[in-house]
C-alpha cells in the first residue's frame, strides 16, 4: 500500500522579461489547509513585487504534487495512530465498566437503548486497533 499526500507549491518569479526571470519568492511542501489560509499573503507578495517593480514582468504560480512519506515517516505516523486507537479503546472501555457499575434498573443491562451501541463501538475499535497494528507489524517486518 502506497501512501502519499498532496502537497502545495508557491513560485513567485521577477525579472526584466520572461526570459530573464529569477524566482524570488519560493515555498514548497505545504499542506492544503495551510497553502489555503496563507494563500492572500502569496498573492500579496507577488502584487507587491509588481507595484515595487512596474516594468518588470512577474509571475505568480503555484502547484500540487504528490508527495510519498518515508518509511521512518510511516512508522511513527501508524505508531501515533495506534496510541491514539488504544486510547479511545481504554476510553470506551472505562465509560463502559462505569455505566455497569451504576446500572441501578429492574431490567437486564442488555435491554437498555445504548447497551447495542455501546458493544458495537468497542468491537468497532478493538477491530480497527487490530487492524492498525497489523499493518504496523508488517511495515516494522518490511524495513528489516
Amino acid at each position: 500500500m502506497t501512501e502519499y499526500w498532496k502537497k502545495q507549491w508557491v513560485k513567485i518569479r521577477m525579472g526584466k522579461n520572461q526570459s530573464l526571470a529569477e524566482i524570488v519568492y519560493h515555498k514548497n511542501d505545504m499542506e492544503f489547509e495551510f497553502y489555503w489560509r496563507w494563500s492572500w499573503y502569496f498573492k500579496y507578495l507577488a502584487a507587491k513585487f509588481q507595484v515595487e517593480n512596474p516594468r518588470h514582468f512577474v509571475e505568480f504560480s503555484t502547484g500540487s504534487y504528490d508527495y510519498v512519506p518515508d518509511n521512518l515517516q510511516r512508522t511513527k505516523r501508524l505508531k501515533d495512530r495506534i496510541i491514539a486507537r488504544k486510547a479511545l479503546v481504554t476510553q470506551a472501555n472505562n465509560q463502559w465498566t462505569e455505566f455497569q457499575k451504576n446500572y441501578n434498573s429492574l431490567f437486564p443491562i442488555t435491554e437498555h437503548p445504548k447497551y447495542e451501541a455501546t458493544v458495537k463501538r468497542i468491537r468497532q475499535l478493538n477491530a480497527e486497533l487490530d487492524d492498525l497494528e497489523n499493518q504496523y507489524k508488517i511495515l516494522t517486518q518490511n524495513e528489516n
